[in-house]
């Protein structure tokens, strides 16, 4: 299972026009087999899906480099821990990825896509791991 350190997580405003925050996660390899993790030069960002209307739906991609490094393997049993670097811009904002924002926080939850559970080096790369492996808790992104 996928699981952030929190709960909760405020944005902050960077340098430039669009907010950012760091997310720790922890993927817990409960599969029963080995995990295959497709990425670029060691890039696994996850993406975002927002809860809205008592459905998930894709909020935000993590923009990465187009190449194909060997898999990252997570063994049964293993975990692998990383920090989403999650940076966005807010409602109009089209200088960087951008995420619509209607409140003050929605709840949010991890999605790592790039989890398969075999490998091969042209597409499709491999079958994704089952959806309830791949996706965090359910947490919140509040803007201060």
């Amino acid at each position: 299972m996928l699981q952030t350190d929190t709960d909760s997580f405020t944005l902050s405003l960077a340098d430039g026009p669009y907010y950012r925050a760091d997310i720790p996660y922890r993927f817990t390899n409960r599969t029963g087999a080995p995990v295959y993790v497709v990425n670029c030069n060691g890039d696994v960002s996850p993406s975002l899906d927002r809860y809205d209307d008592d459905r998930w739906s894709l909020a935000w991609s993590p923009e990465m480099n187009g190449c194909l490094s060997l898999p990252i393997v997570i063994e049964s049993g293993a975990s692998y821990a990383d920090t989403l670097r999650f940076a966005a811009g807010i409602d109009g904002n089209l200088s960087f990825n951008q995420i619509e924002w209607s409140r003050d926080s929605a709840t949010f939850r991890l999605n790592w896509v790039q989890a398969l559970s075999s490998f091969a080096d042209t597409l499709p790369f491999g079958p994704q791991i089952p959806l309830e492996h791949r996706v965090s808790n359910p947490f919140t992104l509040r803007i201060p």
